[in-house]
C-alpha cells in the first residue's frame, strides 16, 4: 500500500511541473513531452505495484480449516490454544471448530458421507472411523501424513488405525484401560503394591474380599467388572483379561470368531468361581455405580482408562488428595510382564470430499506429533502422546501415572470384537448375555461359548 502511495504522489508531481510554465515556450513544450512520457513510465510503475500488491494479498489469504466432533465441548481451553499454535505455524491457515454433541456425532458423519457437505478434519472414536470406512468415507492417511509420523507410531497403533488394510484414521489421544488397586484396602489386607500376575490378581481379590465390610457394615468386594445386557462394557472391561490368558474374540489374521477358545474357558471359569465364592460383584451394576463402590472404599480393584484419576478426584470430593486412595498399573499377566489392555482412542481422519485435505493433514500432523500441541493437551487432561518420539519425552515417562499407559500402549491389544468394530453393538449384546448368563444362571460355560461363537460369526456373516 505505502508504495502504490508514493508512485501516486510522484505522478501528480510530475504532472503539476508539465503545466506550471516554468521557462519559455519550447521549454514548455518540451517539458510537457518528457512529463507525459515520465507519467507513461510511472503509470506503469504504478499499474505493476498495484499487481505486486494483489499478488501479496493472494500469499496471506488464510483457508478455512474446518474441525467437527466434541472437541471444544469438553477440552475448550486446549482447542483454543491448539488452534493458536496452528495458525502460528501456519499463517495462511485459520482453524474453524464445529461443534457437535458426542452422542451424535457418529450418525452425523455418515450423513455427511451421504450428502458430500463434509468437514476437512473428523474427530472420531475408532469406532467411527470404522463405520466411515466401511463406506468408503474416508482418505486413505497414508498418502496425506508424513511417512515419519506414521513410522513414529507404535505398532499396536498402526495395526488398530487399519480398515481393511487402509490407514483410515489416526490416533492423536490414547485410552488404553489399566488396572487401579484401592491402596487403602491393599494394605488392610497385607499387601504394599498392585497384583503382576494374574495368581496374584486372585490371591488379592480374595484377600481383599475377606476384610468382609467397612466401617458402615457395607459388604467389601475385591474385583467387579462394569456393565448390563446390551451394553459395551462387559466385554471392554473383561478383554484385557481375555488378551492376557492368550485368548481374543476374533483371530485377527482368519477374522473367525475364537470365543470359545480354552483361553477364554479359563478366563471365564476364573470369574465363575469367584462370583460363586462372593468376592467377584456386585453383578450387574452400571459403570457409575462401580466407581462409586471404589471412591467409596468398598471395592478393591477395578479397571477403568486414563480419564479416570480426574473422575476419582470429582467423585471422591477430595480432589488430588484421593489420589493416595489408589495404585495404578497394567493388567495382570500370567508371566508379571506388562498386561495387554484395549486400544480405545480418540482419532482424526480426513473425509472424502474435504474442501482442504493438504491443510487436514498439517492439521493432523500437529494434533499427532507436535511437541507443543501433544503435551499441552497431556498436561490440561492426562492424555496419551500416540506417537513413541513424544512418549519417551521426560514429561511423559517422570508422570508414573501416564507411563502407565504408555507401557499398556507398548504391550498390545486391540479393540473388543476388531475387525469388525462397526458391529460392536449385535457383538457386545451377545457377549454380555452369554457373560452373565454364565454367572448369574449356571449356564455351562462350553457349551454357552460355542453358542456364543456361532452367534458372532453370523453377526459379521450378515
Amino acid at each position: 500500500m505505502k508504495k502504490l502511495f508514493l508512485c501516486v504522489i510522484v505522478v501528480i508531481f510530475v504532472v503539476s511541473l508539465s503545466f506550471l510554465g516554468i521557462g519559455c515556450k519550447e521549454e514548455a513544450a518540451g517539458t510537457e513531452e518528457a512529463a507525459g512520457e515520465q507519467v507513461e513510465e510511472v503509470g506503469e510503475q504504478v499499474e505493476e505495484a498495484g499487481e505486486a500488491e494483489e499478488s501479496e494479498e493472494e500469499v496471506v489469504e488464510k483457508v478455512e480449516v474446518t474441525v467437527f466432533g466434541w472437541l471444544t465441548s469438553y477440552a475448550k481451553p486446549f482447542a483454543d490454544e491448539f488452534k493458536r499454535l496452528v495458525e502460528e505455524k501456519y499463517p495462511n491457515i485459520e482453524l474453524v471448530f464445529q461443534e457437535a454433541a458426542y452422542e451424535e456425532t457418529g450418525t452425523q458423519y455418515l450423513l455427511m458421507a451421504e450428502s458430500g457437505d463434509v468437514p476437512d478434519v473428523a474427530y472420531c472414536e475408532l469406532i467411527m472411523a470404522n463405520e466411515l470406512a466401511s463406506v468408503d468415507a474416508l482418505e486413505d492417511l497414508s498418502e496425506w501424513i508424513s511417512a515419519d509420523i506414521i513410522a513414529d507410531l507404535p505398532g499396536s497403533v498402526y495395526d488398530a488405525c487399519l480398515y481393511d488394510g487402509t490407514l483410515v484414521s489416526i490416533m492423536w489421544d490414547i485410552s488404553p484401560y489399566a488396572l487401579f488397586t484401592s491402596s487403602s484396602l491393599a494394605t488392610k489386607a497385607g499387601y504394599d503394591g498392585p497384583p503382576r500376575t494374574i495368581d496374584e490378581f486372585e490371591e488379592m481379590v480374595y484377600a481383599i474380599a475377606g476384610l468382609e465390610t467397612d466401617e458402615q457394615g457395607n459388604k467389601i468386594w475385591g474385583f467387579n467388572i462394569a456393565g448390563k445386557d446390551n451394553e459395551v462394557h462387559i466385554p471392554f472391561l473383561l478383554s484385557p483379561f481375555i488378551y492376557n490368558f492368550g485368548g481374543n474374540f476374533f483371530d485377527q489374521e482368519t477374522g473367525e470368531a475364537v470365543i470359545n477358545s480354552q483361553e477364554v474357558i479359563d478366563v471365564m471359569t476364573l470369574f465363575k468361581k469367584m462370583y460363586d465364592d462372593g468376592v467377584f460383584g456386585p453383578v450387574p451394576v452400571d459403570r457409575e455405580g462401580n466407581r462409586n463402590l471404589f471412591a467409596e472404599g468398598d471395592l478393591g480393584m477395578i479397571g477403568e482408562g486414563p480419564w479416570q484419576r480426574g473422575i476419582w478426584r470429582q467423585i471422591s470430593g477430595q480432589d488430588e488428595a484421593f489420589d493416595e486412595e489408589w495404585w495404578v498399573d497394567t493388567y495382570p499377566t500370567l508371566d508379571g510382564s506388562p498386561g495387554k489392555s484395549l486400544l480405545w482412542s480418540s482419532n482424526a481422519a480426513i473425509m472424502k470430499g474435504a474442501k482442504h485435505p493438504e491443510e487436514a493433514a498439517k492439521v493432523i500432523e500437529m494434533w499427532v506429533s507436535d511437541p507443543d500441541v501433544v503435551l499441552t493437551y497431556n498436561t490440561m487432561h492426562g492424555g496419551i502422546p500416540a506417537v513413541k518420539s513424544i512418549q519417551d519425552d521426560s514429561q511423559i515417562q517422570d508422570d508414573p501415572y501416564v507411563s502407565v499407559f504408555v507401557d499398556e500402549i507398548n504391550a498390545g491389544g486391540n479393540l473388543p470384537f476388531a475387525p469388525y468394530a462397526t458391529k460392536i453393538t449385535p457383538l457386545s449384546s451377545a457377549f454380555s448375555k452369554a457373560f452373565l448368563d454364565i454367572l448369574l444362571n449356571d449356564a455351562p460355560i462350553k457349551e454357552t461359548l460355542d453358542n456364543l461363537n456361532e452367534q458372532m460369526d453370523d453377526i459379521v456373516a450378515e
